[in-house]
């Protein structure tokens, strides 16, 4: 089973990959230099309290696009409420500036992903937020080698110390990359970077694709909405939830298996599932396996939504199009459809990983399942398309209760004790 990462590792992916660079990079920076004397600094104690605060808010919520890209801005804020006051020239400080720069650019580059349904539109955001953040630490550097450098003139008195502000302003930008990339280690440096960045960029969309790859396989096997509960889950994805479950099967299809060929009779099939898998959806339903000729969904409580109420919507809107479906079957020369029969149930029902060790399968299991295949079976015998148990029929609302005429009550196979059923007039 897959699990989301813990709290721990997601707070350190956010820190080191995704929001924090700048900030980390500027403390590591400064620490080298400074040692215990950075945390004496009330500036940089609020840049570090500031870091953790952001990461925290953007762990919890930093799935929502607008939180992502506020709270990318949190930690230069709050730096600028602390240190603005004291520095006349704050907002003009190149390390300042490029502060609230990179923080905006990562912030809304991550946004951006976050808001696009298109895969090759977050590969490349994507690669552009890797590229960036590799970029952060080279800038940094520069921004902090040029502070050493000027702050050491000032102490060799070769500047002076009101003139220091100054050179480190976004105006003497131009001057101090020239005199950063005369030293040929910094031009080596800077290389290096770039090409680091577009190959840890590059790994990223590799990754990204392959992740994307495999959450769409995932979900055809076993559907959107479950793939992302498993993926999601924390602990033990057993749970009791009261649903209704819907069986429906084709009549005389082992006859049309014996007549045609085996291609056709796949293509007939998935064309006929997909249809299920289309209406379904449209219902609220889940498919939960397909057996064969058969198909097993099941319908959650959802707002607005009754669960047997949705099943029986969804069956009545199968049985309705089966019309159009063996037109487009006789276009394609594919085997015929005849009819299908169907059985719903409600209650409660066991939903969990089921399987062994090395294979499972994420199902339902207990009553409600074994009576909705019973009722299914019930339809061949009493010759009818679509029968309901009486507790289905007592959620339905009085326009879809009547459409179902009282069958009586029929002993279904595996039960001691009668049941009330309904079935339903054809469509």
């Amino acid at each position: 089973m897959l699990r989301r990462p813990s709290v721990v590792v997601r707070f350190l992916d956010e820190i080191l990959l995704y929001s924090g660079q700048y900030a980390l990079f500027y403390i590591l920076m400064y620490l080298t230099d400074q040692q215990g004397a950075f945390f004496t600094d009330l500036g940089h104690t609020t840049l570090f309290a500031s870091l953790v605060v952001q990461t925290v808010v953007l762990v919890a919520w930093g799935d929502r696009p607008l939180v992502r890209l506020l709270g990318s801005l949190i930690t230069p804020a709050l730096y600028a409420v602390v240190e603005a006051p004291g520095l006349s020239a704050f907002f003009l400080d190149i390390g300042h500036i490029g502060f609230w720069l990179f923080s905006a650019l990562i912030g809304g580059l991550q946004s951006l992903a976050l808001l696009s349904k298109r895969g090759w539109i977050k590969a490349a955001l994507e690669f552009l937020s890797t590229f960036i953040s590799v970029l952060i630490f080279i800038a940094v550097y520069f921004i902090y080698d040029e502070r050493v450098v000027h702050e050491q003139l000032v102490a060799a008195g070769k500047l002076p110390a009101a003139m220091l502000a100054q050179h480190l302003q976004i105006f003497a930008l131009g001057t101090n990359l020239l005199e950063f990339f005369s030293d040929s280690t910094h031009v080596f440096v800077a290389i290096g970077g770039v090409l680091l960045a577009f190959a840890l960029a590059r790994g990223r969309v590799k990754i990204l694709r392959l992740t994307q790859r495999i959450s769409a396989l995932f979900g055809t096997y076993v559907g959107g909405r479950v793939r992302d509960r498993i993926m999601s889950a924390e602990g033990s994805l057993a749970e009791t939830k009261d649903v209704a479950v819907l069986f429906s099967d084709i009549r005389g299809f082992t006859a049309v298996t014996e007549r045609s060929e085996a291609s056709a009779v796949v293509q007939m099939l998935n064309l006929y599932f997909s249809e299920w898998d289309r209406v379904s959806r449209a219902h609220g339903g889940i498919i939960d396996k397909f057996i064969g000729d058969a198909v097993m969904i099941i319908f959650e409580p959802r707002p607005g939504g009754e669960p047997s109420q949705d099943a029986v919507r969804c069956a009545r809107a199968m049985l309705g199009g089966l019309g159009a479906l063996r037109a487009r079957l006789a276009e394609k020369g594919l085997p015929p459809l005849s009819n299908i029969g169907v059985g719903i149930a409600c209650g409660p029902v066991i939903l969990g990983n089921i399987g062994s060790t090395s294979r499972r399968n994420y199902t339902a299991i207990g009553d409600t399942v074994n009576t909705a295949s019973r009722l299914e079976a019930a339809c061949k015998q009493l010759d009818r398309t679509l029968i309901v148990s009486g507790p289905v029929h007592e959620l339905l609302d009085e326009d879809l209760r009547r459409e179902f005429t009282c069958l009586g009550e029929a002993t279904l196979k595996g039960k001691s004790t009668r049941t009330p059923i309904f079935g339903a007039s054809p469509v």
